[in-house]
């Protein structure tokens, strides 16, 4: 698992939101930025927002989900697992999982 190191900031966010009826508390959503720091992370460099601003524009996607597969991109990574982008769908080499979704072996 990669991530890059902004993510877990929006995460944190949203876990522990007011609005959310199934919200985290502070102590266990700091788990679980814990626990995913401890895979490897990458910076947003120069050369990773330039490229995630190339994916959202041709992907027609936010610059939040561009910059994940961007930084995917840059670690050599294949797959990254999101219920917010399109299930199958290979974004220059970063092909998107959606974890929830049920698969039917026939």
């Amino acid at each position: 698992m990669v991530t890059p190191r902004a993510s877990p900031t929006p995460f944190y966010r949203i876990a522990t939101s007011a609005k959310r009826q199934f919200r985290l508390s502070h102590s266990s959503a700091t788990e679980y930025v814990k626990t995913w720091l401890n895979f490897p992370t990458k910076s947003l460099s120069p050369s990773t927002i330039l490229k995630a601003l190339q994916l959202r524009e041709r992907f027609q996607i936010n610059y939040w989900d561009a910059a994940i597969i961007a930084a995917a991109q840059e670690l050599g990574c294949r797959t990254i697992y999101s219920e917010d982008l399109s299930h199958g769908q290979d974004y220059d080499g970063v092909v998107v999982m959606n974890p929830f979704l049920l698969s039917v072996e026939t």
